[in-house]
């Protein structure tokens, strides 16, 4: 069955209307009709089964026909992921997604060879948002994770957040197992 993403604000009526973009993957890609089944998620845990009740050049209504609330995971993951070369954030967006993690944030490390800094990392943070989307549609997840605007790791620890569980991910050799005696 297809899947379709709608923010909550746009959910909570019994007959949806797709946006521009979902409306022409719907009836130029998808090719959808009338009566056609298919699953709007909301991101914030709502999944619905809809039908397809117009479909025209410029625009798809749904009606509503079942609501499901579907339960968050039992533990929220945030990553904190160094800026990667070329596009490969995205492919780490899209997987973290797939994953179920709650939230990421790109960290600007010394090394990050792009500059996102201020007006540029909030675009590319809304790009990223756009492959988090386009990975629940994917796997089916009612849970869209914040993807945050790049920050360095200094502004990251600045804000003392705690966290339950934390792991550090290395590929430097002498790093040791977590847990282990320094």
């Amino acid at each position: 069955m297809h899947r379709f993403h709608l923010p909550p604000d746009q959910c909570r009526e019994s007959v949806l209307t797709l946006s521009a973009r979902e409306a022409h993957h719907a009836l130029h890609v998808l090719r959808l009709r009338e009566r056609e089944r298919v699953v709007v998620l909301d991101g914030a845990g709502a999944e619905l089964l809809c039908e397809v009740q117009n479909a025209n050049a410029q625009e798809v209504t749904l009606r509503v026909r079942q609501r499901q609330a579907i339960a968050p995971l039992a533990c929220q993951v945030t990553l904190l992921q160094a800026v990667p070369k070329g596009k490969t954030m995205d492919l780490i967006v899209q997987k973290a997604t797939e994953l179920g993690a709650h939230r990421i944030v790109p960290i600007l490390s010394e090394r990050v060879v792009t500059q996102l800094e201020g007006e540029a990392g909030a675009t590319k943070a809304e790009k990223w948002q756009g492959a988090a989307v386009e990975a629940i549609k994917q796997c089916g997840s009612a849970w869209l994770p914040v993807v945050e605007a790049p920050v360095t790791p200094q502004a990251f620890l600045a804000r003392g957040e705690r966290f339950e569980l934390l792991l550090i991910a290395s590929l430097q050799p002498e790093a040791g197992p977590a847990g282990a005696p320094e």
